[in-house]
């Protein structure tokens, strides 16, 4: 095997592994909607979590989606796992939105008929930390009704 041919097998197989290295997020879905990602970002505050799947389109950032989740109380300093589907006053501890300039029709997603988050670490000190997020949407007429998106994710902790 020449030199030349070894660096474009290696390049290929570095361009094959995904937009800067996120784990893809998959399910049903992704046949609706692009939910391809570059990057994530968690912002954690007093009583929310804000979970955002962000994708570059020129000088600004598409949020492709985005998992919103009550906490009770202040910014957890330990890992932390939620029912998303949880009933609690006022609605579901989950809700799932997306601000995509090119696809205006759907920002806002049906209620879960199942979910989870999932972030490890220390919510108040990291700079990043790891998790998984699964949704799973109640069947109705809208684009998402019935269909599911998961995956586990790096987020940029923000404060």
């Amino acid at each position: 095997m020449t030199v030349k041919t070894l660096v474009l097998c290696s390049l290929v197989l570095f361009c094959a592994c995904g937009p800067g290295g996120a784990a893809p997020l998959d399910g049903s879905l992704t046949a609706v909607m692009d939910v391809a990602y570059d990057r994530a970002t968690l912002e954690a505050t007093d009583g929310y979590l804000s979970l955002r799947f962000l994708k570059k389109r020129g000088e600004v950032e598409d949020t492709v989606l985005k998992v919103g989740v009550i906490i009770d109380g202040k910014v957890p300093d330990h890992s932390v796992q939620f029912d998303l589907a949880e009933a609690m006053s006022g609605g579901q501890r989950g809700t799932a939105t997306r601000n995509v300039l090119e696809d205006p029709d759907h920002t806002v997603f049906p209620r879960l008929s199942r979910g989870l988050f999932r972030a490890d670490g220390d919510l108040t000190k990291a700079k990043t930390v790891q998790g998984e997020v699964s949704l799973t949407f109640v069947q109705g007429n809208e684009t998402a009704s019935g269909r599911a998106v998961f995956g586990t994710f790096q987020a940029e902790l923000v404060r």
